[in-house]
């Protein structure tokens, strides 16, 4: 399964801070969460959302390859 990190602001807008995925070891889940807390620390006005691939919160992302 694949899972994002989020902050979501207080404006509306989301950032993903990260993005892996992981086989059932909610260990690796809970470690990958808290490396990532500590590289990008959470703005006063936003909150974090984890979410899975199968979940309405998943962004999905098309590059353009001009």
């Amino acid at each position: 399964m694949i899972w994002q990190l989020h902050q979501h602001f207080s404006d509306g807008h989301v950032v993903i801070c990260a993005q892996r995925e992981f086989h059932g070891d909610e260990y690796k889940v809970n470690k990958w969460i808290g490396g990532i807390k500590k590289t990008h620390p959470l703005p006063s006005d936003a909150t974090w959302s984890l979410c899975s691939e199968d979940a309405e919160c998943f962004i999905l992302r098309m590059e353009n390859k001009e």
